[in-house]
């Protein structure tokens, strides 16, 4: 079966996101906990919260590299994140 370059990195894409899934206890036992942000009409932020770790999402629904800030309010704090496509997250101890 033949692929396109997008469609191999599309695929390459999801096979990630799969692994990430399976390895990541906050996704598969988590709760979520919306957050805001400073551009909330083209970002949607969450985490995925379980005992042994903190997966903080960023969804950047417009085709263009933006800043966004979240503010997390139990814990006041603010992150800036600018650009990414990353994986990151914080193990809990």
């Amino acid at each position: 079966m033949a692929f396109t370059k997008e469609g191999m990195e599309r695929l390459a894409f999801i096979k990630n996101i799969n692994a990430i899934r399976h390895e990541s206890d906050a996704i598969e036992n988590g709760t979520t906990q919306w957050i805001e942000n400073s551009v909330p009409e083209h970002v949607i932020t969450f985490a995925r919260v379980s005992k042994k770790q903190r997966l903080i999402v960023a969804v950047n629904t417009k085709n263009a590299t933006l800043t966004v800030e979240m503010i997390q309010k139990k814990r006041k704090s603010l992150q800036r994140y600018s650009g990414c496509s990353c994986y990151r997250s914080t193990q809990i101890s």
